[in-house]
Parts: structure tokens; sequence; C-alpha cells
């Protein structure tokens, strides 16, 4: 909405009245058009550079604050407390993002930790978290890891949960990440012991609030995911199991264990018309090759029972 206005503003501009390159005021706004324009188009490149995109954002977010100022300086009083509004909201902001981080992670007893263990190619970090709070699946913390080196104790990364475990009492005592070592945060990560390191936890967020009718409503759910990506579905999984357990799931086609199908195709192996099995229940097949998107979809539908859900996972190394 803001670069629309801003869009809108600049073009009335251009159409009012003559441009004047010598004039700072012009050159300043210019400089936040295209400023802005580049804080837009970097979260493209979030997932795949997010060392890059961390640095190059605080950059181009401090540049945009200081263009705006100047190109509004010598105009009315009313822009100027705009500007100044606009910087206390972010103060404020930020002053109560502090405060939750620290209630997060710190209690009278003790402080969160986290365990990093090696699972072939990827990592596992398990998190200890010094206030436990009830999991729902797609939800998602930012970690930092002090130990991991200088800078990392004040960057935050993004993960999201792929399992957690409950005590008797039915509290969660820890969750999991599943990373893929890649460069910057997590190929420090590498580099750590498998004993318990101080952690620093921001969120949880999510689950996505774009999926308004709950995944047990559907009857038919259609899982796809690449790489590491499939930790992202398992706690949608397993809240279906637990709501079929409970009696509260209407999706019978997944949670049916007759009906429970996992298809794996390996790039790696020739490709073949004729599927491996995994086990005597004919419930896991490997193809080798290549997934037919466009035909794997399509015979889920001739398939479907009930509402149909198609969710997906791609795997975007995380650095």
């Amino acid at each position: 909405m803001a670069f629309l206005q801003g869009l809108a503003h600049g073009a009335y501009e251009v159409a009012s009245s003559p441009v004047q390159f010598r004039d700072s005021t012009v050159v300043y706004g210019l400089s936040a058009s295209i400023i802005f324009a580049s804080l837009m188009l970097s979260s493209i490149f979030k997932a795949r550079v997010y060392e890059l995109f961390t640095h190059s954002h605080r950059v181009c977010a401090l540049g945009l604050i200081f263009a705006t100022w100047r190109h509004i300086y010598n105009k009315s009083a009313l822009s100027i407390w705009c500007i100044a509004a606009a910087a206390a909201v972010y103060a404020a902001t930020f002053l109560i993002q502090v405060l939750r981080i620290a209630v997060r992670n710190l209690a009278f007893s003790r402080g969160a930790e986290c365990l990093i263990n090696y699972q072939g190619n990827n990592l596992e970090v398990i998190v200890f978290p010094a206030r436990p709070w009830t999991v729902r699946a797609g939800e998602r913390v930012n970690l930092s890891i002090p130990s991991a080196g200088l800078m990392s104790a004040f960057k935050m990364h993004p993960f999201v949960i792929t399992r957690w475990d409950n005590n008797e009492l039915g509290e969660m005592e820890s969750f999991t990440l599943l990373v893929k070592p890649c460069s910057g945060f997590t190929n420090k990560l590498k580099m750590l012991s498998s004993t318990r390191h101080r952690a620093w936890i921001d969120g949880p967020y999510g689950p996505d609030r774009g999926m308004r009718t709950p995944i047990s409503d559907y009857g038919h759910i259609f899982m796809v995911a690449t790489g590491i990506g499939i930790g992202a579905q398992t706690p949608y999984i397993k809240q279906l199991l637990e709501g079929y357990r409970r009696g509260v799931s209407e999706n019978y086609k997944l949670l049916a264990y007759e009906h429970f199908r996992v298809r794996i195709f390996d790039p790696s192996l020739r490709s073949s018309q004729d599927s491996h099995d995994v086990g005597q229940h004919e419930l896991i097949k490997i193809w080798g090759g290549n997934v037919d998107w466009r035909e794997e979809p399509r015979e889920e539908v001739q398939k479907q029972v009930g509402n149909m859900l198609i969710t997906g996972t791609a795997e975007f190394p995380s650095k």
C-alpha cells in the first residue's frame, strides 16, 4: 500500500510540473522511490540468500528514512510531524519486540537452550524453551545462537517447527527445527559441538492466516514436498492424526490407515514406470526419475473424497 501511494504521489508530481533534477527535493524523492523499489524486489531473494538479504534490507531501510526526511525537510511542519510519528511508532514496536524476546527466553529457573544433532546431511536443532507454549502446526520461530559467532548473537534466522514433544502433563518440553547447512549462520551451526548451547528465540509466528478453513475439515489432502521441505508438512500430519484419535477430524482419506499413501520420486535413480515398495503394506512406493507435476495432481483429483486441499513446500536453503 505504501509503495502504491508513493507511486501515485510521484506520478502526480511529474504530471503537474516539469521535473527539475537540480532541485535537491526532487533528487531525494527519486532516491527514496528507487530504494523503496529495491526493498520490494529484494524479498524475492530472501529464502535463497538470507544473510545478504538481511544486510541489504537494513541498509535500504536506513537509506529510505534519510531520503524521505530530506525530501520533506523544507515542506510543511505536518510532514515533519508525520516522519517523527512514524519513527516513534517504529521505536515503540522495536521495544515491544525486545521485551517479548526477553520474556520468552528468560525465566527464574533457566533460560532457553538448544541441542544440535546431525541427521545425514542436515542438522536437527532441538530447542528447550524457557517458557513453553502450545504449538500449532505451521508455526515458525526466529532463532539466534550466540556461540555460533559474535554477529550471530545479534541476528535472528527464521525456521519452521517440524516437531515438538510434550511431557506427561501435556506441556511442551522441546521443539525441533530441521536445518540444511549452506553458508552463513547455518554453516556455522555445523561447527558447534553436540552439547547444549544458549539460545534466543523470537516467536512463535504463524500459522498462515490465509488458510481460514481448518485442515481437519478437508476430506482429501494432497501434500507435496521436496528435500527437507517435508519437515514443514509433518506437523500438519501430526495434527490430523491427533484430531482423528480425538474424533474431531473429518479427514478420512488421509487418516484412515489404509488410505494413507506416500509416493517418493528419486531423481538419482533410473526413470522407470515400475515402483519399489517399502515394507509389506504397499503404502510407501519409490519411483526413479522426476515427478510428473501434471499427472500426479490429475490422478489425485480423480480419487477425490469431499473437499480437497493441496499443500506444497519446496526446499529453499536458509542461510
